[in-house]
């Protein structure tokens, strides 16, 4: 679906896109039916006709089409907007997982005004494809047949003659849109990226500007853009009108084609005076649905810019993903390799960092506060990305995995959030497609199945907002649930017990490493019980490992270690120097 950002959603949502189109010709065709028979009504009433009856089925008919017009466009509106709605959040959702990696790498190919540009102008300007001219452009052209049809029906020479005049809203007007809108958008798009980028600058900056004493030249600056822009603008917005008035034209000279002919057929007898008023009539409705057409067709060169820029920012993500890949990352599960990372104005996090796990090991990360244990997390997610060296998942660089990395990693923190909603669907957060059973059999595993089980509504219980209605020990089990039901093979632990009374903190993790054995566990804890589970444990400091081993090695290599495990544990050590005596 690369390169292509209209195609893909008009094959997905064809079937509302294709209702719209049908409701708005059934639309116009009411429109115009109404006028037509307004105009037999009006003429044959006029007539003075000797019994009311002779004029009953008119009257019944312009009611009939004024209300179904009314209906069918209200209908051509509402599957419209929903098939539009679904068709934007499916582009802002591929936007985003385009635009986080770009921007969060540090692209060049954009700034906050670039951003600003694709989200607020290209994507809103893609909607109106299917609003503006798919589903109008395929409502006038049935209409446009019909109606060629229909004049045909009374003299072939007349309808031929309205399908080759009508054409100059189909094909002449559109094409003399479409060149100068192509130039007028050539011209406008770098005046309003110039405003979005002065904006961006002024509303990030504005601080310094004031403090500097030169707002004003901020506010010239802006002035500025925004002139260049408007004056843009103005001169399209001349030809705008002056292609109204051209096509006001052309429809009066339609009006006095089709009463001649409507006349002449009358004076002659092959046509019944009173449909002269009803032909004539029948132009407005018509040529008010082929008229938008050239708007349609004129809004094409701002479409394809906007695709050309939503390409280029896939473009520069495929790019930096490819020239990321390396053959020799594959078959490794975890690997930090020379990895170094400070954030802006700071010093390094993290400094040549070197780490590798195989699958199913569990890791413990211990360190100081800003030792850069988060940041490693951080870095393993793809939520940020190194300055120098490499982070790979499952053989692949961690950024690649984009919003699939959710496929490789889960992670269980301090406070996860849980909704104002059922237990079942909390838990059913991890895999929407999971059944019943399986969010049930999750629940056993983090131990809460009892629990919950035991409630008057049992799974269906709401757990009000932010989990209120449970303890924070059952808060983070049903978050654990979540975790089990996501079924990832790598688990972070971000100390999911931290806030915990010692006896419910021991407990908890007791059933934690244990509803995940078997998967790949990093867990990040300031607290050391526990730790002779690990099969490693790495000691962060100054963006450096300087401690690695398992809790025996350390206990038997490391003073350091040693002191830190005994200041923590007081009791354990104590027992273990018993056990090791005897």
């Amino acid at each position: 679906m690369k390169g292509q950002w209209i195609l893909p959603y008009v094959k997905k949502y064809k079937r509302g896109i294709a209702w719209t189109a049908f409701f708005g010709l059934l639309a116009s065709v009411s429109a115009v039916a109404l006028l037509f028979v307004s105009g037999f009504l009006l003429t044959k009433s006029a007539t003075q006709p000797e019994n009311i009856l002779m004029v009953y089925i008119p009257i019944v008919a312009v009611r009939a089409f004024g209300v179904s017009r009314a209906v069918f466009r209200y209908s051509e509106r509402l599957t419209a907007h929903q098939a539009v709605l679904k068709i934007l959040s499916d582009m802002r959702v591929r936007l985003y997982r385009g635009l986080l990696p770009v921007v969060e790498k540090g692209s060049h190919l954009l700034h906050a005004g670039d951003t600003l540009g694709l989200l607020a102008e290209d994507i809103e300007r893609l909607q109106d494809i299917y609003i503006k001219t798919v589903m109008p452009a395929v409502s006038a052209l049935a209409l446009y047949l019909l109606s060629a049809l229909w004049f045909g029906f009374f003299s072939w020479e007349m309808g031929a003659l309205a399908a080759l005049y009508t054409l100059i809203y189909m094909t002449l007007v559109p094409y003399w849109s479409y060149r100068r809108a192509v130039s007028f958008v050539q011209e406008w798009k770098p005046k309003r990226a110039g405003l979005y980028k002065e904006t961006s600058e002024a509303v990030f900056g504005i601080g310094e500007w004031l403090l500097s004493g030169r707002f004003m030249e901020l506010a010239g600056r802006f002035r500025q853009a925004d002139e260049a822009m408007r004056s843009v603008e103005w001169k399209y917005s001349r030809f705008i009108r002056a292609r109204g008035i051209f096509l006001q034209t052309v429809t009066a000279g339609l009006v006095l084609i089709v009463l001649a002919w409507a006349g002449s057929g009358a004076e002659s007898g092959s046509l019944a005076p009173t449909l002269v008023a009803a032909f004539v009539l029948f132009i407005f409705p018509l040529t008010e649905t082929l008229i938008p057409i050239s708007d349609a067709v004129g809004e094409l060169p701002r479409y394809t810019h906007s695709t050309e820029r939503l390409n280029r920012l896939e473009a520069e993500e495929d790019l930096q993903d490819s020239q990321s890949w390396k053959p020799e990352h594959e078959g490794k599960h975890i690997f930090f390799g020379d990895v170094s990372f400070h954030y802006e104005a700071s010093q390094p996090v993290l400094k040549h960092l070197q780490a590798e796990w195989r699958p199913g090991c569990r890791v413990a990360l211990l360190g100081p506060s800003g030792a850069g244990k988060s940041t490693m997390l951080n870095l393993l997610r793809g939520v940020c990305f190194p300055f120098h060296g490499e982070v790979v998942v499952e053989g692949r660089p961690a950024s690649a995995w984009g919003e699939r990395i959710t496929e490789k990693i889960a992670v269980l923190n301090q406070s996860p959030y849980l909704f104002s909603t059922t237990v079942e669907n909390n838990i059913r957060l991890g895999r929407p497609d999971a059944s019943m059973e399986e969010v049930k059999q999750a629940a056993r595993q983090a131990q809460i199945y009892d629990a919950v089980n035991a409630l008057p509504e049992g799974f269906h219980t709401n757990m009000q907002e932010a989990g209120a209605r449970f303890s924070g020990g059952q808060r983070q089990r049903i978050a654990l649930a979540r975790v089990l039901l996501q079924d990832t093979p790598i688990v972070i632990l971000d100390e999911p017990a931290v806030g915990l009374d010692p006896r419910t903190e021991q407990a908890l993790m007791e059933d934690v490493l244990e509803a995940l054995k078997g998967k790949t566990v990093i867990w990040i804890t300031h607290h050391l019980s526990g730790l002779e589970q690990m099969d490693e444990i790495c000691f962060l400091d100054q963006g450096r490992i300087t401690m690695r081993g398992t809790h025996e090695e350390l206990m038997r290599t490391s003073p350091r270690y040693q002191r830190l495990y005994g200041l923590d544990q007081p009791g354990a050590v104590h027992r273990e120097k018993q056990t090791t005596t005897k």
